[in-house]
């Protein structure tokens, strides 16, 4: 199992991650100790999802390759375009 396998198979992801902001006040990496950890967010594509597509968030040492699972929120019908394939 690597760093960033969590059992939930392949997920597609579109686009580059987005660094969203750094959380304040958090007890640091588990991996590497460092106290910098931030919010990650990705698109996403994948049928488990009620629209096939939506947003990944997890959060990501900014030291190390660790990173938490990731948390997945479908997209609405109109964001996901009428097939689910915008």
């Amino acid at each position: 199992m690597g760093l960033r396998d969590y059992g939930l198979g392949d997920i597609k992801v579109e686009g580059a991650p987005r660094f969203e902001r750094l959380l304040e006040d958090v007890p640091g990496c588990p991996h590497c100790g460092c106290a910098r950890i931030a919010i990650i967010k990705v698109n996403v594509v994948d049928p488990r999802l009620t629209t096939g597509r939506g947003v990944g968030t997890y959060q990501s040492c900014v030291a190390c390759p660790w990173a938490s699972p990731m948390a997945c929120v479908a997209a609405s019908a109109a964001d996901a375009g009428p097939t689910g394939s915008a």
